[in-house]
């Protein structure tokens, strides 16, 4: 039976659509009639892929090529499929005989570039690019083009194949050169402000605006935090284009960067019943389902995603985030070593992944090796800038810089706020650059009023923050936001000054080559802990925080409990197996007491992790009825008018307490701190060292029994107090904020006293 033409017409029509499963269908039948038809094979192969339905499209392929070997799209998809299954000898062998037929063949193209990206051969995809360009010029070929010559040669080389493109072309091309040159600047040079002229100029000379600039030209503004402009441009988009996917997706992503995560959940689900296999908006989804808690949703909305892409980095980093959340570290260290592997040179993945390894020990020594050759790699990449050189400081104040995305009500800015409120302008100037709009919380305008200068560049790209820190002439820089959401790792990796260190933020090696010294004390960063950073250690001559109490203080309840009570109020995510296990031995050990928890994060309140955390314990041999969950606090008074409801703060390991240790024992309430040899189990121990309470640090179950067993035992016979404890601790260098000042001062001094020197003699 000759095959129905109009079949064919009716699928191709609903395939260019977006159409997909009615085109599957007419594809199907029109098959059935003719199943030697190329056309129709390749076609239906494409929609299968785009499922994760990879055998049966390996099925349609081979057909397709049966009829015609020499057919590129059906070579192309062949060659997708081996790169899907990591068999990268034979995708080249598929995608370069493709390029033979098609040589401008751009899902070719990007393939090989994915290819060459993963086994560092992006110098043999140069000649298939020029032969393309050659034989007919296209603007997202010469974007790739521009994308490899960024990473082999820099971004001087591929500005200037854009620029030279400009010159030559006539003047009905320039606007979609000036969408990819805007891309280019979105996704690798990062200069946002760029990129909003590059596509604000190919919107206003085009007739037709392609709808992928008016999504660019929104996430830029989304990027450079203009989000009430950014949901304006939406909404005037999607008048025009109101079935448009990318732009639902987009307003979504603003809604949940704003916080409206219900908002931004219902924009995800409308946009998936327009695509319901689009794999970025089932990643966003599953994250914002995370944000509100739901993480068995997000966990199988993921999973449904690497069904359809295996290989999608941004999915493995999603997974890795959410299980690292969810106290899975092992599976989170898999699914982020995955992401890395798939995407190299994605930063925002090397982010994710250096975080996490500052919080968890599960990667072994010879992994994080392996990691930070590959981040060192990736940084290589980039351009490097020449910064100031060191100048005496003898007759003037140092001049100190802070880069900080935690500005505001955030631990890290309570401890910085003790810090910069001590200190003394004819010893050091502070200039503090948020990266991170947090000026709506009260501590944004505490520390704004209490240095010399407060610059935020949260909205400024790297070029121009680097401009204009530079121009500042600053001594010293110090980063506190290691690899946290709204860092400026790659702004520190051009140098911003002679001397750069880390401090407060995070408890592990930042592994930026240019960040010289990580700052401690004697106990978080021993000498013998420097194997484990690329940073200098240095430590303070006392503990290496303080805190500064309120004028108020929250009322303390001496009134005894009826039973001794437990508690730990840090987030979830430190309830390890570790910390499971110590704490089942502790209400193993003392019959009758109970555990009272609560996280010290919103997004935590769900009651899938609460029931983990009591399966966990009643499978030690603990009654879940002795153990009690305590709503999350929105004011910091209510928080801690919840220590008067414990009389002993039990510790989290292999990650110690750390802010919430200094709230303990300002309620008078005293933590059992654990020690481990590593900086994240030393916090604790550090903070009782300030105390003076070393009696209450132990290094081994045993030990941690002994000291809460004393101390029940006091608070039994009534012989403890908590506003004595209170008083101990305000009165502990824990709470001298001067003498920090005074100890931080003098090593910043003396690290730029070496530099200078060092300069000197070279």
């Amino acid at each position: 039976m000759p095959p129905d033409q109009n079949l064919f017409h009716e699928a191709l029509s609903h395939h260019l659509s977006g159409q997909f499963s009615f085109a599957e269908d007419k594809y199907r039948k029109y098959i059935e009639n003719c199943d030697s038809l190329t056309v129709a094979c390749t076609n239906l192969a494409a929609l299968l892929i785009k499922k994760g339905q990879h055998h049966e499209a390996s099925l349609f392929l081979d057909r397709a090529l049966l009829y015609n070997p020499a057919y590129p799209e059906a070579l192309s998809n062949q060659g997708y499929l081996n790169l899907l299954s990591s068999n990268y000898e034979q995708a080249v062998e598929f995608l370069t005989r493709s390029l033979y037929y098609k040589p401008h063949l751009q899902e070719s193209l990007h393939h090989l570039y994915t290819i060459y990206t993963r086994t560092d051969c992006l110098q043999s995809l140069l000649p298939y690019l020029e032969r393309a360009l050659s034989s007919s010029f296209d603007p997202d070929i010469l974007l790739l083009h521009a994308q490899v010559l960024y990473t082999i040669e820099g971004p001087e080389r591929a500005l200037q194949v854009f620029n030279e493109s400009l010159e030559k072309s006539i003047h009905e091309l320039l606007p979609s050169i000036y969408s990819r040159l805007g891309y280019f600047h979105l996704s690798f040079t990062r200069d946002y402000n760029r990129a909003l002229y590059c596509f604000d100029y190919s919107i206003t000379h085009s007739a037709t605006p392609e709808e992928a600039d008016l999504v660019n030209k929104g996430e830029c503004l989304r990027l450079l935090l203009q989000l009430p402009e950014c949901i304006k441009w939406i909404n005037k988009c999607l008048h025009v284009h109101p079935r448009s996917v990318s732009l639902i997706n987009l307003k979504a992503a603003v809604n949940r960067q704003a916080g409206d995560n219900n908002s931004a959940l219902t924009l995800f689900n409308l946009a998936l019943k327009l695509d319901s296999t689009n794999t970025q908006i089932l990643i966003n989804k599953a994250l914002c389902l995370c944000d509100l808690g739901d993480i068995p949703q997000a966990l199988s909305t993921l999973i449904l995603t690497r069904k359809i892409d295996p290989q999608n980095a941004f999915c493995l980093q999603a997974l890795g985030e959410i299980y690292f959340k969810n106290a899975q570290p092992v599976y989170a260290l898999q699914s982020f070593l995955q992401s890395i592997y798939f995407n190299p040179r994605s930063f925002d993945a090397w982010d994710s992944i250096l975080y996490f390894l500052s919080f968890t020990r599960v990667a072994s020594t010879l992994e994080r090796s392996k990691l930070v050759d590959s981040y060192h790699a990736a940084l290589s990449t980039l351009p490097s800038c020449s910064f100031n050189s060191p100048s005496s400081c003898e007759n003037r104040p140092l001049r100190v810089g802070i880069l900080s995305a935690e500005i505001g009500n955030h631990a890290v800015s309570f401890f910085l706020e003790s810090l910069l409120l001590s200190s003394n302008p004819d010893k050091t100037l502070f200039f503090v650059f948020p990266t991170r709009d947090r000026s709506h919380e009260k501590a944004w305008s505490t520390i704004k009023d209490s240095v010399y200068a407060f610059v935020p560049i949260y909205n400024i790209d790297d070029n121009a923050a680097h401009r204009l820190i530079l121009d500042f002439e600053l001594d010293v820089v110090i980063d506190t936001s290691h690899h946290m959401s709204f860092n400026r790792q790659l702004l520190l990796y051009r140098r911003l000054a002679p001397v750069q260190a880390h401090y407060i933020g995070v408890h592990g090696s930042t592994y930026l080559p240019t960040i010289d010294y990580f700052i401690g004390d004697n106990i978080i960063t021993p000498e013998e802990f420097q194997c484990e950073f690329s940073e200098r250690l240095v430590n303070l001559s006392r503990t290496w925080v303080s805190f500064t109490p309120p004028p108020r203080l929250p009322l303390i309840n001496d009134a005894q409990l009826s039973n001794i009570r437990f508690g730990c109020f840090n987030n979830f995510m430190k309830i390890t197996p570790e910390t499971i296990e110590l704490w089942s031995s502790v209400l193993r050990a003392f019959p009758g007491t109970s555990l009272l928890l609560k996280s010290s994060l919103p997004r935590e309140t769900d009651d899938s992790r609460k029931s983990d955390i009591i399966a966990s314990l009643s499978q030690a041999g603990v009654d879940p009825s002795r153990v009690e969950f305590a709503p999350y606090q929105d004011s910091w008074m209510s928080h801690m008018n919840l220590y008067n409801s414990i009389d002993i703060s039990l510790d989290t390991l292999p990650l110690t307490s750390g802010t919430t240790a200094f709230d303990s024992l300002l309620m008078g309430v005293p933590l059992v701190a654990f020690s481990s040899p590593w900086i994240g189990g030393r916090l604790s121990h550090s903070i009782m060292n300030g105390l003076g309470r070393l009696d209450l640090v132990a290094f081994s179950t045993n030990e941690y029994l002994a000291i809460v067993g004393n101390l029940t035992e006091h608070i039994n016979k009534k012989a403890y107090s908590r506003s004595q404890m209170r008083r101990q601790f305000l009165d502990s260098e824990l709470c001298n904020s001067f003498s920090l000042y005074e100890s931080f001062v003098s090593t910043l001094k003396r690290l730029h006293s070496e530099a200078l020197s060092s300069y000197s003699n070279t």
